[in-house]
């Protein structure tokens, strides 16, 4: 039966091949640790640390990319389409595609503002007239725009280094949409929306500190009272105490590697009515879950990656940029044009159109700036100890002080990244119009906007950092207050 088959059908796919972004000062690195238990150093830049590999040493990828050319990224996207009953009024759709992204330059960041290229330090209790007071060596600045292969390196120096087999990240993609014809005007669709992420890059600290306790204890010949703590962090980095003489220039060692993935599943159900009689109507609602273990951000900062280096899946949970549910509903009317001619000059013409937009909060994750478990990688989250993680839900008492606590000394929270739901967000948007023809190719169009119209106060994020005595309460807003603009245009 003609209604039986697929009407149309798509295949495509393409072959990329991914070369790596070309630094053309060469301030891009690479980190190996067989180098540097081997006592492999830099041909390149002599006074570099064991480990270290810029363009140009023996074993780094060809070119300033840092990594090495992939070849096989082979991207095939399928499609088909159903007409199901042959009269154009049901049809279902599904698709899959294979995609890959390219990743910014904000990644090179790191490794671009480490020596020699620039003095990158991460210090802890210093003070601001001497900061380099407790540094051996003190300040090495100014640096050089073009390092000399004996350019100096600081002690227990910052470096960002790339994986040199990194790829880049690719996403799957897959839907299957239901379409249904009501009538003459309307129309409504029911669509499975799904996707995996994975390769995403991330941050590997490749030489985080180590929780030693906290009695007293002997670290490369100084005795400190407390054996984990900010001012030794150095000094227990996993090198430092794997061979202090070979790592003294080794402070935080973060790699970027293609280890993060993410899942999205979601349902989106929708609803349109073409313009007649003036009134158009077009409606969104998505329900939906993305969970991931690697927060895609725009520009990394040192020690600032997976808790838990040899593994990623620890930090797992709702990805920051999803939101539960989306609702959208957009209305248009447009009076007709009046016989009249007083009604016709005054009420002719006119549109106005609104938008309601609605979604659920974002997901948080409770915060500490303490280094409870003394790796010195940023981003602690604490313990959940009660279910409920919510105050009275108010401005002031929105989550709980009382459901929370911090891990013990050593220890990573176990509360799950970005398991609470902060506070949701609507507004409403209106737009008048009218054109008015003067002339022939002659018009004036005026127009009135008012952005949440109602002025209602959508609450911000609660405060999430654990330490502050702000903690859980709300002391910000989200989105604008209303805002009304008056327009007009003159076309010709």
């Amino acid at each position: 039966m003609e209604g039986d088959e697929p009407r149309d059908r798509e295949r495509r796919s393409s072959l990329g091949t991914v070369f790596g972004q070309n630094v053309q000062n060469g301030a891009i690195s690479n980190f190996s640790l067989d180098n540097f238990r081997n006592g492999v150093e830099s041909t390149v830049f002599t006074n570099a640390p064991a480990g270290l590999m810029f363009p140009g040493d023996p074993g780094f990828p060809s070119g300033n990319s840092g990594m090495n050319p992939q070849w096989w990224n082979l991207s095939p996207r399928v499609g088909v389409a159903w007409d199901v009953t042959g009269t154009g009024r049901t049809a279902v759709r599904t698709s899959y595609g294979l995609a890959y992204d390219f990743m910014t330059a904000a990644y090179l960041y790191i490794a671009a503002s480490a020596a020699p290229y620039a003095n990158r330090l991460r210090l802890e209790g210093v003070t601001f007239d001497d900061p380099y007071a407790g540094v051996p060596g003190g300040d090495i600045n100014p640096i050089p725009v073009v390092p000399p292969p004996d350019a100096p390196f600081p002690v227990y120096g910052s470096f960002g280094s790339m994986s040199p087999d990194i790829n880049s990240p690719r996403v799957q993609s897959w839907n299957v949409t239901v379409e249904q014809q009501f009538g003459t005007a309307w129309q409504a669709a029911a669509s499975y929306l799904g996707s995996y992420s994975d390769r995403l890059w991330g941050q590997v600290a490749i030489n985080p500190g180590v929780f030693l306790g906290t009695g007293p204890c002997t670290l490369q010949g100084v005795t400190y009272p407390v054996c984990t703590a900010a001012n030794n962090l150095d000094q227990r980095r996993v090198l430092s105490l794997e061979d202090p003489q070979a790592s003294r220039l080794l402070g935080p060692v973060d790699r970027f590697d293609d280890l993060g993935t993410q899942d999205y599943a979601g349902l989106k159900l929708s609803v349109r009515r073409r313009a007649v009689d003036g009134v158009t109507l077009s409606g969104n609602y998505t329900i939906s879950r993305c969970v991931g273990n690697t927060v895609v951000t725009g520009f990394p900062q040192i020690s600032a990656g997976y808790r838990k280096p040899d593994d990623p899946a620890f930090d797992r949970g709702n990805c920051v940029q999803s939101r539960r549910q989306v609702f959208t509903l957009t209305t248009g009317y447009q009076t007709p044009e009046f016989a009249g001619g007083a009604l016709r000059a005054l009420a002719s013409d006119w549109r106005v159109s609104g938008i309601l937009s609605a979604r659920s909060g974002a997901w948080l994750g409770v915060t500490t700036g303490r280094d409870v478990a003394g790796t010195g990688i940023q981003g602690n989250i604490i313990n959940q100890v009660k279910d409920d993680p919510y105050g009275d839900k108010t401005l002031a008492n929105y989550l709980s002080a009382s459901a929370f606590a911090y891990p013990a000394a050593g220890e990573l929270g176990t509360m799950a990244p970005s398991s609470i739901e902060g506070p949701g967000f609507w507004t409403i948007d209106l737009a008048l119009s009218r054109l008015v023809s003067i002339a022939e190719r002659h018009n004036l169009e005026f127009r009135l906007e008012m952005f949440n119209l109602l002025n209602n106060f959508n609450w911000g994020d609660p405060v999430i950092n654990y330490d502050v005595g702000t903690f859980g309460q709300i002391t910000t807003m989200a989105g604008a207050p209303r805002i009304i603009q008056l327009g007009v245009k003159y076309g010709f």
